[in-house]
């Protein structure tokens, strides 16, 4: 598999897993530099955001989609 069809597979299959509404507090998360694993939510990308009260950890793209989300619903609001 060349390197772009691999890079389209990744986007697709993270755009497929999204995690339940309210199931993370992204305003509680942290950018952690540690190795905590891979992304519970997408099963991809290396976790870099850790919320410790509920020891959720996501990927860069599933936290940035969390809070571009959470940024929708206030303006909503």
């Amino acid at each position: 598999m060349c390197r772009s069809c691999y890079a389209a597979a990744v986007k697709a299959e993270e755009m497929a897993s999204v995690p339940l509404p309210g199931a993370v507090e992204f305003s509680r998360c942290n950018r952690v530099t540690a190795d905590i694993g891979k992304c519970p939510v997408c099963r991809i990308d290396k976790a870099m955001w850790l919320d410790r009260e509920t020891d959720v950890n996501l990927c860069k793209h599933c936290y940035g989609r969390g809070v571009r989300a959470d940024a929708r619903e206030a303006e909503v609001v």
